[in-house]
């Protein structure tokens, strides 16, 4: 994964992402799920975000499954395109 300053600049319907940073298609706790064909892992395309959102949902996965350890690979859906919102 490549971290970078990046930004959100506009609305979410009518935005764009500047320098965003894709998420992996999976983890050892986590798992993409594209919610429009119903498989896993969620296509390239759909997995970016800020630098911030991309860190906040892969500390968010380690502290669910530090507090629950036998729990299951958690599910990640969309994020959004790599141009943005």
């Amino acid at each position: 994964m490549r971290w970078r300053d990046s930004r959100a600049v506009g609305t979410p319907s009518a935005g764009r992402l500047v320098r965003g940073v894709q998420l992996p298609a999976a983890g050892p706790r986590f798992f993409t799920w594209d919610p429009l064909l119903h498989r896993r892992p969620d296509r390239p395309g759909r997995r970016w975000g800020t630098d911030f959102l991309v860190r906040k949902v892969i500390g968010v996965v380690a502290g669910y499954a530090e507090a629950h350890p036998s729990a299951p690979r958690l599910g990640v859906g969309d994020l959004s395109p790599d141009w943005g919102p």
